[in-house]
């Protein structure tokens, strides 16, 4: 294998890279009824034509004829394709792939993970059972029935049933897919209230049914579909079940803005033309005809398949980013994990092969009560002023109206979608703990007391809170990081830095010995004499005059007649339109880059932070921040901890202070608080920035009185909001638009008084010896006129006398 790979480095550099005009001929064995993936095969092609020029050549087939798959593979070869796609496998796959495999042209698979497939776009084998392991894993399941539809289907979750320690029973489905009832009575009569339901997507929506006929879809009833085309059947009739029903998907078709029944089989027969196009371009083969009856004829396939395993990224697909392994099947693929809520499918995470689960949501615990609800009752919500999650909006109005921001959107919205009323009060704080008393005062006491109904603030869910209060899960996540001041250094003549001093000095030289040549091609030219009287002579000071006059775009009054001064001049004006256009291209650039111009930190990270003695740091007293460097089991955190706790006055009522602190003390102190209030305090404040990456990771969550019934609706609000982006357009709409700014990376600051005082200084000052010469011109002017008028009175004196 490392001898083919380097073979494939060899072809792809010795291979001229001039493009080809053959048509390429892309193969594809389809079984009669296969109309879906066909049409995705000739939609995938056409589509890759304007990269790679290919064409798709298709022979129909059934699936048990043998002789009949092999001549038409045989067929496809005979005009030269470079590949063969199959989106189904059966006993007719052994032969294709053997002659796939003799004829050396790569066999690419879509439809089962057979072993069959040179190139295989299916997740490997296991690969569906570990994810199924590994929720499972996360959700706690002792035990749990698997519901089967074929006993061969069993290897695929290999994983699953191999774990000890966990008990489970299989039962098998009606094998004729009519009656399912017997076997979902048994397994609601067998007390277990978990399920993996393995099937087909063609069976899956009548299983459901009868499960739900047979009382199977209850309240404490947990469903993991293994299917992954859930989101292509009709769940309308099970969206409203008590039951928690999770799949799986490949693709995300809202996302992709593909047709909803767009099924796993489609999505991959796309993808396997994209990879598959990636590597001819990359290649440059040429591709013949082939005659399966010759012996000495091959094609391409092991270059085709060494290159795409030793390609990170063959191009981006419906079902993800393309990566294949030396076994040909997909390598890193994702899938994402779905919950069925009353409004569709909503994301509650991802998995990822080799990496495992990210999830953002949990599944509900069993036990959980489902008949309370919040619709229709009144709420008493607590908040805190913190921008931009609850501000003032105005004193003068009342009740809710007063108050805006992010949290009290975040309430309002859960509010019209669940079909309560709510009123909001305002806290002074968080709340603190007390050990001694046990209890918290602020908000978090109030929420203890159950005083009120719901709190939503930018309070992080921690252990030491979650131990008073119930949390939903996160609606936003953060970090902690570091606060710091920016240094701005400005500079009086940056105007002048936009040349280097050798350009400015070759610019006075070229003026200066531009003027001298106007001046002596005057004197030589016998075309350009003109009268002593006509002020428009090319004296020298006309000449220095008419070429700095170049700059403006009405000129300065002298103009050449001489066709030697006229070339010179043009010339000279095309220098100086040049000159210019640099300058105002400099100037701009400038502009743009000092907003995004690195700045010298005196520390890049929390270690070079607290080896700077200079430096002060603090956090929000009885936050959640100082708890971590609290409870952090890192030496260099607790030496943290115990110096902000030591030190007087480092630590701040709220984050509104320590942002006043950062900015105050310039340079003097660092404040230590969550990601999400340092990107707002940055969007508003140009002169404070972020230092370093995050601490750790966490989330603020709604918390509710301990052992409350409404976090199961409370979940489902903030998964709908997070399914159509709701979340995410809160978050743009109150962290980037509230300063009414941009991000700072894309910011350009405007050009400041700090940068072109001088500049002005010097205008000034001209305009100053300006004046001075006009006045001295003046005061010689009336000298001589005085002078000669009294010479012109001397000879009629005399006269007289």
């Amino acid at each position: 294998m490392p001898s083919q790979k380097l073979a494939v480095l060899l072809l792809c550099a010795v291979l001229p890279s001039i493009s080809y005009t053959d048509t390429i001929k892309i193969g594809g064995l389809f079984l009669p009824d296969a109309y879906e993936e066909e049409n995705m095969f000739r939609q995938a092609v056409d589509k890759m034509a304007s990269s790679v020029q290919m064409e798709a050549v298709m022979e129909t087939v059934t699936s048990h004829d043998s002789l009949q798959a092999s001549q038409a593979v045989c067929r496809l070869m005979a005009q030269g394709v470079a590949a063969v796609f199959m989106p189904h496998s059966g006993p007719t796959l052994p032969h294709v792939s053997s002659v796939c495999e003799s004829m050396q042209v790569p066999l690419v698979g879509t439809g089962s993970d057979d072993p069959g497939f040179l190139i295989n776009l299916r997740l490997p084998p296991g690969a569906l059972g570990q994810l199924c392991e590994d929720l499972v894993a996360e959700w706690q399941w002792r035990d749990f029935t698997l519901l089967y539809e074929r006993p061969e289907d069993l290897a695929h979750l290999a994983p699953l049933l191999q774990t000890p320690g966990r008990r489970f029973t299989l039962r098998q489905l009606d094998p004729l897919g009519v009656d399912h009832r017997t076997v979902l009575r048994a397994t609601r009569r067998s007390g277990r209230l978990n399920a993996v339901l393995h099937c087909s997507a063609e069976k899956l929506p009548r299983v459901l049914l009868q499960a739900q006929q047979v009382g199977l879809l209850t309240g404490d009833q947990k469903f993991l579909v293994t299917s992954l085309d859930l989101q292509t059947l009709d769940l309308e009739p099970f969206q409203h079940a008590d039951s928690s029903i999770v799949g799986l998907r490949m693709v995300d078709n809202l996302k992709q803005k593909m047709p909803r029944n767009l099924t796993i089989g489609a999505a991959l027969m796309h993808d396997g033309v994209v990879a598959l196009a990636h590597a001819l371009q990359q290649l440059d083969l040429e591709f013949d005809a082939l005659d399966c009856d010759a012996d000495n004829e091959t094609g391409y396939a092991d270059f085709i398949a060494d290159f795409l395993n030793t390609t990170a990224d063959a191009g981006p697909g419906l079902t993800g980013t393309l990566q294949f392994g030396e076994d040909g099947y997909r390598a890193g693929a994702q899938v994402q994990v779905v919950k069925l809520l009353e409004g569709g499918l909503a994301p509650l995470g991802t998995w990822r092969q080799g990496a495992g689960l990210n999830l953002s949501f949990p599944l509900e615990p069993i036990g959980e009560t489902h008949n309370d609800t919040l619709r229709g009752r009144h709420l008493t919500v607590l908040t805190v002023l913190s921008a931009p999650y609850c501000m003032i909006k105005s004193a003068s109005l009342e009740g809710n109206d007063r108050y805006e921001g992010f949290a009290v959107e975040l309430v309002d919205k859960l509010a019209k979608m669940i079909g309560f009323t709510y009123e909001l009060r305002l806290m002074s704080h968080h709340g603190l703990f007390d050990p001694q008393t046990n209890r918290w005062t602020g908000m978090m006491g109030e929420m203890q007391a159950k005083r009120a109904d719901m709190a939503v603030a930018d309070m992080t869910i921690t252990s030491e809170r979650y131990s008073a209060v119930t949390f939903t899960t996160p609606f936003i996540n953060t970090g902690i990081s570091i606060l710091y001041y920016r240094p701005r250094i400005h500079n009086a003549f940056s105007f002048l830095t936009l040349f280097r001093w050798q350009v400015w000095l070759a610019i006075a030289v070229s003026y200066v010995g531009v003027s001298l040549a106007f001046y002596v091609l005057a004197r030589l030219s016998p075309f350009e004499r003109r009268s002593p009287q006509d002020d428009t002579e090319f004296t020298l000071l006309n000449s220095l005059w008419f070429a700095v006059g170049s700059l403006r775009p009405l000129g300065c009054g002298v103009m050449p007649r001489a066709l030697s001064m006229r070339v010179l001049a043009l010339v000279w004006w095309h220098f100086v339109a040049l000159l210019v256009a640099s300058y105002v291209a400099g100037l701009v650039a400038l502009l743009l880059s000092s907003a995004s111009k690195a700045v010298d930190l005196p520390f890049s990270n929390v270690m070079e932070l607290h080896q700077k003695t200079s430096i002060k740091y603090g956090g929000v007293r009885g936050g959640s921040t100082v708890q971590f460097f609290r409870d952090s089991q890192d030496y260099a955190y607790q030496q943290m901890f115990t110096a902000m706790t030591t030190q007087r006055g480092v630590l701040t009522a709220s984050i509104a202070e320590g942002v006043d602190r950062v900015r105050a003390e310039r340079g003097g102190y660092a404040f230590l608080t969550d990601s999400l209030s340092i990107e707002y305090a940055v969007m508003c404040e140009p002169d404070l920035v972020q230092v370093g990456g995050l601490l750790d990771y966490k989330g603020y969550g709604i918390a509710l009185p301990l052992g409350s019934r409404y976090r199961k609706e409370l979940d489902g609000g903030l998964l709908r909001l997070k399914a159509t982006g709701e979340l995410l357009t809160m978050k743009t709409r109150w962290w980037l638009d509230a300063c009414g700014t941009v991000p700072p990376d894309i910011r350009a600051e405007g050009l400041q008084w700090a940068n072109v005082c001088c500049a002005f200084l010097m205008l000034a000052v001209v305009s100053v010896v300006a004046l001075a010469i006009a006045y001295w011109e003046r005061m010689r002017t009336s000298l001589e006129d005085d002078k000669s008028e009294k010479n012109d009175k001397m000879p009629e004196s005399s006269t007289a006398l």
